[in-house]
Order: C-alpha cells, then structure tokens, then sequence
C-alpha cells in the first residue's frame, strides 16, 4: 500500500498552480501588451520619419525616444541549414550536406530536467 500524500505536500502543490495560474494570466498579458506595442511602432516610426525626426532624439517621461536600425537573423534551422550548405557546395555534394545536419543533430547538447506538468 501507497504511502499517502502529506497535507502539506497539497499545500505546496496548491500554491504551484495558483503561482503557474497567475504567471499564465501575466504572460497573456504581456503578449497582448507587446502585440499593441508593435502596432503603435509601425504607426508612430513611419510618421517620425516623414516628419524627419530619425535624427533626433524626442524626450518624453525621463525617457529618450528615437529610431534606431536593429539587426535580427534568421534561427540557425536544420532546414536553414541544409539549404545554405547545398548553395555552398553548389549541390555537388548532398550527400556531405546530410551527414554534416546529421552529426550537428547528433552532437547537440542534451539537457534533462525534470518538472511538474500542469
């Protein structure tokens, strides 16, 4: 026979799921919050620049406001990947292609953790 679970082990795992609740309710919030931020920029940067404000900087609530060039890249996908190294090779050679995705997959680093699941 199983030995029962303790009170306060339902204590602790009652305040999991209500921490995992709120942190759920939270980060659909900051998606909502993050999503119309984004359509506020792609209002406000376009009007900036045809007002030629791109080189200055407006101060608004102890804050500095300007636009700014951002790099961002691609993910590094196996898909990604496999493309590109076709390109390179000129597709003379898809065989290396494969076995170079294959070794990258098989030489990831794994990391095991474990976790509740709710």
């Amino acid at each position: 026979m199983e030995d029962a679970l303790s009170p306060e082990f339902y204590k602790q795992l009652k305040v999991y799921i209500s921490i995992q609740e709120k942190l759920d309710d939270y980060n659909e919030k900051i998606k909502e919050l993050k999503e119309t931020k984004e359509k506020l920029e792609t209002s406000l940067i376009p009007y900036m620049i045809k007002k030629e404000v791109t080189k200055k900087t407006l101060h608004y609530k102890d804050r500095k406001i300007y636009i700014k060039d951002e790099k961002t890249y691609t993910n590094l996908s196996y898909k990604y990947l496999n493309e590109k190294l076709n390109i390179f090779f000129k597709n003379k050679n898809p065989e290396l292609v494969e076995k170079i995705i294959e070794y990258l997959k098989a030489e990831r680093d794994i990391k095991i953790n474990k976790t509740l699941v709710l």
